[in-house]
């Protein structure tokens, strides 16, 4: 059964460096949707997967919905607020970004594709909004270069190629409060977190608003 929104989140393991943490953003979408009056598919990611085994099962869902909407979601190292990007590049850091491809020049995610893809979700405006109500969420144009980035791009190109026009977005979380005790347990480095209720209801409000900017 084809659905309007697609909802993905990165679960298991971190990768690189952070590998001894737990991803909790498929956990924290996932509950988020409960009790939306929203047709929602939620879809597990794997921070440890490929670029392209990622493209492919974002892909593969795409062609059976031909969603409206999809928010993708993944964690934001040391970050206080819920950042909600405005597109992704072409490019990646492969020092850090451990699924990078290996059939591409010069850092690139996708060989001869556009430099920079943009969302056509008013990012700003639902910003606003969500903090006119006291959300800590803001708007953010830089995605970074690892996995978070790698899959907005990818589902911004997807987008183009199979003549979609879904709004898209990438939501980065927070740590929850696990998260933090496990980086300061490995690295005595106190880092902000909120908690696992608290990120639930923002992220639910988020879906809640984006989908009326579809409507």
């Amino acid at each position: 059964m084809k659905t309007d929104i697609l909802v993905m989140g990165y679960g298991g393991q971190l990768s690189g460096v952070f590998d001894y943490m737990p991803n909790l953003s498929f956990e924290v979408v996932s509950e988020a949707t409960h009790g939306l009056p929203l047709p929602i598919t939620c879809v597990e990611l794997r921070s440890r997967n490929l670029f392209q085994e990622t493209y492919s099962l974002m892909e593969a869902k795409m062609r059976e919905h031909s969603p409206r909407l999809i928010i993708i979601a993944g964690v934001f190292h040391g970050a206080s607020y819920f950042h909600l990007e405005k597109g992704g590049r072409n490019s990646y850091d492969p020092a850090t970004y451990l699924g990078h491809p290996e059939n591409t020049t010069g850092h690139r995610l996708i060989e001869d594709a556009a430099d920079v893809y943009q969302t056509t979700l008013p990012i700003e405006s639902i910003c606003q909004q969500l903090r006119s109500e006291k959300r800590p969420v803001t708007a953010s144009s830089d995605a970074g270069l690892q996995g978070c980035n790698a899959a907005i791009y990818g589902a911004l190109h997807i987008n183009e190629n199979l003549g979609l026009k879904a709004g898209i977005t990438f939501l980065h979380l927070p740590y929850t409060e696990e998260q933090s005790l496990a980086r300061y347990e490995r690295s005595s480095e106190e880092t902000p977190w909120v908690d696992f209720g608290t990120q639930r209801q923002v992220t639910k409000r988020i879906i809640e608003l984006t989908a009326n900017y579809m409507s």
